[in-house]
């Protein structure tokens, strides 16, 4: 029987994949966290798992080793512009333009909507585990509602990433973050480029 790792190179290279596409896609920063998985040095975490079948085409089963037959799975995906890092922290400028696509399977997405995906920095929404380095996909959406976790833009091109709260009464808007070492920020009539850019849809966590 094939270790795990003979699997994932296989499909891989089925796929006409390279170690860095693999590794983007699952959340790892370098090629390197492929590379070992491949030759046996470490295992794919059990929480990449499904994700690691869905991006080859296949079974978490087959990967794991409880099928031996290659049981190819036709999932659609879903190409989703990549911007500039969004900040989880105290905010950053984000460019109109796209870095990059990523491809999620579309059974992890919503029918009949728009996404984009931006990489976190700052560890603000850290107890909502979005961390530094992640990668945050968002349903691009203008109506969301109290306790989403939203993409908001603050002024011109600030944009950040936080908790939505709007008070009943006074209509104040507060983005909140999931971290006591951030103070909210608030929103005023001073802040007239505020607007909500999308709604939180899926995490892939960067971990090694």
């Amino acid at each position: 029987m094939s270790h795990m790792g003979n699997r994932i190179k296989k499909l891989r290279i089925q796929h006409k994949m390279t170690q860095d596409e693999l590794a983007q896609q699952l959340g790892y920063s370098s090629r390197s966290s492929i590379n070992k998985i491949e030759i046996g040095r470490s295992e794919l975490p059990q929480s990449k798992i499904t994700l690691a079948a869905n991006i080859l085409h296949t079974t978490p089963a087959y990967i794991l080793g409880w099928e031996e037959t290659f049981k190819p799975i036709d999932h659609e995906f879903e190409k989703i512009p990549v911007y500039p890092p969004l900040c989880c922290g105290d905010g950053w400028f984000t460019e109109d333009n796209i870095i990059d696509y990523i491809s999620i399977p579309k059974k992890m997405l919503q029918p009949h909507k728009q996404y984009f995906a931006n990489y976190a920095m700052g560890d603000s929404m850290k107890n909502e585990n979005i961390n530094d380095g992640d990668l945050v996909i968002f349903e691009h959406t203008n109506v969301i509602n109290n306790g989403d976790i939203g993409c908001f833009n603050i002024d011109n091109n600030e944009a950040t990433c936080k908790i939505f709260k709007r008070d009943p009464i006074t209509s104040i808007i507060m983005l909140l973050p999931a971290n006591n070492d951030y103070q909210p920020i608030i929103i005023t009539s001073q802040n007239i480029g505020f607007k909500v850019i999308g709604k939180l849809a899926l995490v892939i966590n960067n971990r090694q």
